[in-house]
């Protein structure tokens, strides 16, 4: 079986409107890369390619809301230099048992759904801030009870390794880790 080509180029289109409304839309994507990249260039050459931990405070409005289904997270653009929020979630308020931890690289996201499923649970959050391999101080601790509609399910499994708190910052682009948003 062949493996099936695609081609990269945008197919011709018969009315000069639609490849006018694409090349905009593709000019407007990369101005908009152009300037995330040249932003981030900039704060590298500010700051160094690290930052020390005490310049780094914790996220501030950070608030956690139950719906059905998921757990929703929001906070306050942190403004400075950072690459990111490390936004956690665990069943206890010393968080001794993680069972969620997502790594947010796009420093304009001020809010995370953290799925859950119909059921009534309390979780426990927190966020953190991080720029480079350091990672700032955690937020206060967050807790917030889902709501179910009908029949609630059962809990949810544990996982078997529960996700790490973090100590360093996440791989960046440079060390193997997926790319920045």
């Amino acid at each position: 079986m062949a493996l099936k080509q695609f081609s990269t180029v945008l197919p011709p289109s018969t009315r000069p409107e639609d490849t006018t409304r694409a090349m905009q839309n593709m000019a407007l994507h990369f101005n908009q890369v152009i300037r995330e990249t040249e932003l981030r260039l900039a704060a590298l050459e500010k700051k160094g390619k690290s930052v020390a931990a005490a310049t780094l405070s914790p996220v501030q409005g950070f608030a956690v809301e139950g719906r059905q289904g998921c757990f929703n997270c929001t906070w306050q653009k942190k403004p400075g230099t950072i690459d990111g929020y490390i936004v956690t979630m665990a069943t206890d308020a010393a968080f001794t048992a993680p069972v969620n931890r997502m790594e947010l690289r796009n420093i304009e996201t001020v809010t995370y759904q953290f799925p859950i499923g119909n059921g009534v649970f309390t979780r426990y959050f927190r966020i953190w801030p991080f720029f480079g391999d350091t990672v700032g101080p955690p937020s206060a601790i967050i807790s917030a009870a889902s709501v179910a509609y009908g029949a609630a399910e059962a809990a949810p499994a544990v996982s078997p390794t529960p996700p790490s708190l973090p100590e360093t910052a996440p791989p960046g682009p440079s060390d193997g880790g997926l790319e920045w948003e």
